[in-house]
């Protein structure tokens, strides 16, 4: 009966589609509202389907009673909810239905691609892709991390999806073990985020940017710093390392805002913001601030106007250097190298590691201010690759082209 059920809804659905003027495309996002850096990838996305003519783009709802606060909104919100967290036959059944009044599916794999996160979720988001493909709509996977010990079941979904399907790689490494694990043909581009645009009219973002001038105008350099709470499950004095390395730095003529990028759990990048600040000695009161920014865009704009980004969070680090920002990261991923090397920045001087932070403050610091005297040097050279790393990040939704390495 089920069996029967999703095959009349994806052949009427595929019907309906075949008659749609124009084009029009669903993005499939990696999780719920929460994210700045999912945002910066939902926005992107939006903005540049828009760019190319499309009459219409919705979101696959995928957590209930959430909205995306993005720097551009959707037209439809298409509820999966139910498909996506447990595999509900009957709300798949409405997915491919309603899936007629689509073109073109574009799922952003990110970093669950390769199903380690969540195993079940992504073989969800993998099924509706294969049935998609199958009914004739265009599916893409936007650039993907992925890692060297995938999911089994997701690597055979993924192998199993028709050859139409096309699937990007945003880093060099991910594209070698996916080309290498998954024995099909994927492409290289970057990470789509790398497209978002500034939200340069906010007046949110102006009052962290008149702090910003306020501190410089004293002489201070101003270093963004975001904390990730996912580091704190295998680093449980996370919040009195960082409030250690922004005492040292707060007192070697920096000043600080903080960049709260996730705020899905109790514990989340907002609450270890909050706890960090809470814990500073009073003689940094004035030189420490928290960002709570409400859109991507606004995060770019400010982080414009900041001397470098020390981040924990990969999309931080990308909002940062598309603006120009030079990004220290506390790596956990070699998807952090990968990005590095888009924009030819030596990750042995970007990346810092959590074991430093906690039992060398000071060589931390020290690194940390030896990248702050190169800022206007390192911002000259990421202007220079930027050009060449959007491009990348362009053929996301371009006709099938390799990245060409020596750019």
């Amino acid at each position: 009966m089920k069996h029967a059920l999703l095959k009349a809804a994806a052949l009427r659905g595929s019907r309906q589609s075949k008659r749609v003027e124009g084009r029009r495309g669903l993005i499939i996002p990696p999780a719920g509202p929460g994210s700045i850096g999912d945002a910066a990838m939902l926005t992107a996305t939006i903005a540049a389907l828009r760019g190319r003519g499309y009459d219409r783009v919705g979101i696959l709802q995928v957590e209930y009673g959430k909205r995306w606060d993005l720097d551009c909104d959707e037209d439809e919100l298409l509820d999966g909810c139910r498909f996506i967290d447990y595999g509900s036959r009957a709300n798949l059944a409405t997915v491919l239905f309603h899936m007629g009044r689509y073109t073109d599916i574009y799922c952003v794999g990110a970093d669950i691609l390769d199903g380690i996160y969540d195993t079940d979720r992504m073989a969800y988001r993998l099924e509706l892709l294969h049935k998609a493909a199958e009914m004739g709509l265009r599916v893409t996977i936007l650039g993907s991390s992925f890692s060297e010990k995938p999911s089994a079941r997701c690597v055979t979904l993924i192998q199993a999806l028709p050859e139409q399907v096309r699937i990007l790689a945003r880093d060099p490494y991910s594209h070698e073990r996916m080309t290498c694990i998954l024995q099909r043909p994927i492409e290289l581009c970057a990470d789509v985020a790398f497209l978002l645009e500034p939200a340069n009219g906010s007046d949110q973002a102006l009052a962290e940017i008149e702090w910003i001038a306020a501190q410089r105008s004293g002489g201070r350099n101003i270093i963004a710093i975001n904390a990730n709470n996912l580091h704190e499950i295998h680093h449980p004095s996370l919040i009195s390392d960082y409030t250690a390395l922004i005492i040292n730095l707060a007192q070697r003529n920096c000043s600080i805002l903080m960049i709260p990028h996730d705020s899905r759990t109790n514990r989340s990048d907002q609450f270890i913001a909050h706890k960090i600040v809470a814990s500073l000695e009073s003689t940094c009161a004035d030189h420490v601030r928290t960002f709570q920014t409400k859109t991507p865009g606004q995060l770019k704009t400010v982080l414009g106007h900041c001397d470098l980004l020390v981040t924990g969070r990969m999309h931080a680090a990308i909002i940062a250097l598309g603006s120009h920002t030079p990004a220290m990261s506390f790596a956990y991923a070699n998807k952090f190298e990968g990005l590095y090397l888009h924009l030819k920045l030596k990750p042995e001087e970007m990346i810092l590691t959590l074991t430093s932070l906690h039992s060398d403050i000071l060589s931390v610091s020290e690194r940390i201010l030896n990248v702050l005297r190169r800022s206007t040097e390192l911002r000259a050279q990421i202007a220079k690759r930027i050009h060449f790393v959007r491009e990348a990040a362009e053929r996301n939704f371009n006709d099938p082209v390799q990245y060409i390495a020596e750019h």
